[in-house]
């Protein structure tokens, strides 16, 4: 009966062992699998970062909105901490809120109206050349 209980311990020890080592394999695939996914978001990332230097914005524009906006978000920071009566800080809040937002409109019409005009530019430009494409026939 004692070897029994020997075997068997031994047995189960075993299968431990085997399942210990089996768990470690599994651990370094998936390791090697959260390398190989790091290095694709890294690479993403890259992408993304090149493809937003790629867009075209009108630096001027860019820089001014860059300040005005970062003005108006450090105030709202600013009165978020302050100390003043609060209906007044209520009252300041909402209307740097509603400025941001109408920025950030403004904004989005700027860059749909290029849009639209770079669209029109291109439809002149394909018109044309259909013109003058008929025009020789």
């Amino acid at each position: 009966m004692n070897d029994l209980n020997n075997e068997f311990v031994k047995g189960f020890y075993l299968e431990l062992v085997k399942n210990k080592e089996q768990c470690k394999s599994k651990i370094l695939e998936l390791e090697i699998e959260i390398g190989k996914l790091k290095e694709k978001i890294a690479q993403y990332d890259n992408q993304l970062i090149k493809h937003s230097e790629r867009t075209v914005f009108k630096p001027d524009y860019y820089i001014e909105e860059n300040s005005e906006l970062w003005e108006i978000r450090t105030d709202i920071e600013n009165l978020k901490t302050s100390t003043h009566d609060s209906s007044k800080r209520t009252e300041e809040l909402t209307r740097l809120l509603l400025e941001e937002e109408n920025y950030q409109k403004q904004k989005e019409s700027y860059f749909e109206d290029e849009n639209k005009r770079k669209k029109l530019n291109m439809r002149n430009i394909f018109s044309k050349k259909t013109y003058k494409d008929s025009a020789k026939k």
